[in-house]
């Protein structure tokens, strides 16, 4: 027992110094649930304009390297910005939401900087065009930011 307990401890550990080494802002944008097999392709051309490029994660799930993962409630890719390899997105297109009252799939925008335990200038100021550019294209009524 105490081998479990020892061992869940080290992972919490592991999963706080993993957030802790890594500045992110988050926003999410509501998705028309009738054009939702379309939003992830449209998310790879926007964020490719832009500069990013979509790279490889592992699946956690099964271990696998992806470069896009998906399921029935979820589908998620990595990008990179080209300039500044330190500078991630995540996006995560939710399908299915399990909340209490009526609820639209959304757009989950995590945007990060390795190694840094606060966004650096130049990072703050792509993460606030690349909301801005988002809010201009789809609506502010939209558009959730959400504060970390």
């Amino acid at each position: 027992m105490r081998k479990v307990i020892t061992g869940i401890v080290v992972v919490l550990m592991l999963v706080l110094a993993a957030c802790a080494t890594r500045a992110t802002k988050t926003f999410s944008v509501t998705v028309s649930p009738y054009s939702m097999q379309y939003t992830p392709g449209q998310i790879n051309d926007y964020l490719r304009v832009r500069g990013y490029q979509r790279v490889k994660f592992k699946d956690d799930d099964s271990g696998v390297i992806v470069y896009q993962k998906y399921s029935a409630e979820s589908d998620e890719q990595h990008f990179r910005l080209k300039t500044h390899p330190q500078i991630e997105v995540v996006v995560r297109l939710e399908k299915i939401r399990y909340t209490l009252g009526k609820s639209e799939p959304r757009v989950i925008v995590w945007f990060n900087e390795d190694g840094r335990d606060s966004l650096s200038e130049f990072a703050r100021a792509e993460y606030d065009r690349l909301l801005e550019s988002v809010i201009e294209r789809v609506g502010a009524n939209r558009v959730d930011v959400w504060t970390d």
